[in-house]
């Protein structure tokens, strides 16, 4: 494997986002917390029948990575990203083959406990064979978080998506979403731009209101999922370890067949299978709270992306905002 690779890098260091920056230093999390440089990064996990080569693995990588600048930029300490060459030893690890598929889920959990390097760019894979033919390989891929926020992110994923026979996918349903929001913004009718600002501020003015009332609104209820609130209201610290809770396979068709019956989006089919394991949790473990049969509240944290597109580089489609 060549130890570098040269790219078309911007001729200037391009300044990052506020967001980006609290996320570069981990100033986004709460001192008191002392989440780790490992707790800002994104990590996701390809499962293979058959690996691919880890030729073939870096090629195809780093075809959608480096036409970003980000993913060939440092993150540096003054809030810029500045533009580097790629270090192909550093960001493609092969891993040791493991015996079978519990030695591949534990490493993971230990590969996802290291933090990234701020020597190089932001990101990390690592190759993790698997020596049984009834298990799965693995191929995990590490992103700091200031690199994008989930939306930008699994927009770059996306472009990873092959068909059966190999070919790119040229439009996914994520894809078609994005485009038709550029084309929305892009609207060169008066009358149009209009109507879609009145709406934007109307849904802005919604979300402050919404958002601005939570803490005059009931808190979640209290079940043994939770810390008791009293406990809570101490402060919180980063736990010694991250864990990987893997789901049994499925198929993403009963998913899809799931949402179309309900007439749901796949997030609603998501959410509610969620809130059934944590209420079979709870109820497991004799919750007072479920076994009463009372009304249960239960919050979730969604982080919300609103990305800057008028102040994006040519070469520069992600954001975290």
């Amino acid at each position: 494997m060549a130890a570098t690779s040269t790219t078309n890098a911007a001729p200037a260091p391009r300044p990052m986002t506020g967001v980006e920056r609290s996320m570069c230093r981990g100033s986004v999390w709460p001192a008191d917390c002392e989440v780790p440089e490992h707790g800002s990064v994104v990590n996701g996990a390809l499962f293979f029948r058959r690996l691919p080569a880890m030729e073939a693995i870096t090629t195809e990588l780093c075809s959608v990575f480096s036409s970003q600048v980000r993913f060939r930029s440092l993150a540096t300490k003054d809030g810029t990203w500045e533009p580097t060459t790629l270090d192909l030893n550093y960001h493609f690890v092969q891993e040791e083959a493991v015996a079978g598929q519990a030695n591949a889920q534990r490493l993971v959990e230990d590969i996802i406990q290291q933090d990234l390097d701020h020597n190089f760019p932001l990101w990390r894979v690592h190759v993790v064979p698997v020596q049984d033919r009834r298990g799965l390989s693995i191929v995990v891929l590490r992103i700091h978080h200031c690199i994008g926020d989930g939306f930008a992110i699994a927009s770059i994923f996306h472009s990873l998506a092959r068909s059966e026979d190999g070919e790119p996918v040229k439009e996914t349903a994520l894809m078609r979403k994005l485009a038709c929001e550029q084309q929305r913004e892009q609207q060169t009718c008066s009358l149009a731009t209009a109507c879609n600002g009145v709406a934007r501020s109307a849904n802005r003015v919604r979300s402050l209101v919404s958002n601005s009332s939570v803490p005059f609104r009931p808190f979640e209820t209290e079940t043994k999922f939770t810390k008791p609130r009293a406990e809570r209201g101490k402060g919180f610290r980063f736990g010694t370890r991250r864990h990987v809770v893997y789901v049994p396979a499925h198929s993403l068709q009963y998913v899809k067949n799931c949402k179309n019956a309900a007439r749901m989006s796949v997030n609603d089919v998501v959410f509610s299978a969620t809130s059934g394991a944590l209420r079979r949790y709870c109820e497991s473990r004799g919750d007072p709270a479920f076994v009463e049969g009372g009304f249960v509240r239960a919050r979730a944290l969604i982080p919300v992306a609103n990305p800057d597109r008028g102040s994006q580089h040519p070469h520069d489609s992600l954001a975290n905002n």
